[in-house]
């Protein structure tokens, strides 16, 4: 690949916004990537500083915590609804299949959760 700018000279990388080739010359390093000398470093400055934002948000790299919050709240819906089945079961002396089913469910799908979400390493 040769420079955008410069067609005989080789391309040491591309920019990280626009993907032209660069050579010495023009390319700009953020650190993080080559970016255009005169044109593209604004743009890679906040592609960089929004990945890294990212990285907090969904808490990537970091250590993870205990259990997910998604999955903590399918949990307690299930401890909820199970707790609802068995207290009316046990009250009304037949089973109350409604809340029974819907506690199942909600383990189901947090168990599902906690581990697609230790699969992907998200901490929210």
């Amino acid at each position: 690949m040769k420079c955008y700018r410069h067609n005989d000279t080789d391309a040491v990388g591309s920019c990280k916004t626009c993907n032209k080739g660069l050579c010495h010359e023009c390319a700009f390093d953020t650190s993080n990537g080559l970016a255009c000398k005169d044109t593209c470093i604004d743009e890679v400055c906040a592609l960089n500083e929004t990945i890294e934002r990212s990285k907090k948000i969904y808490g990537i790299g970091t250590k993870p915590s205990a259990i997910p919050a998604g999955a903590l709240v399918y949990f307690m819906f299930a401890l909820l609804f199970g707790g609802w089945g068995v207290y009316s079961t046990v009250k009304r002396g037949e089973w109350d299949t409604f809340p029974i089913v819907m506690g199942i469910g909600m383990l189901v799908i947090g168990v599902v959760t906690y581990i697609r979400s230790k699969r992907l390493n998200l901490n929210c």
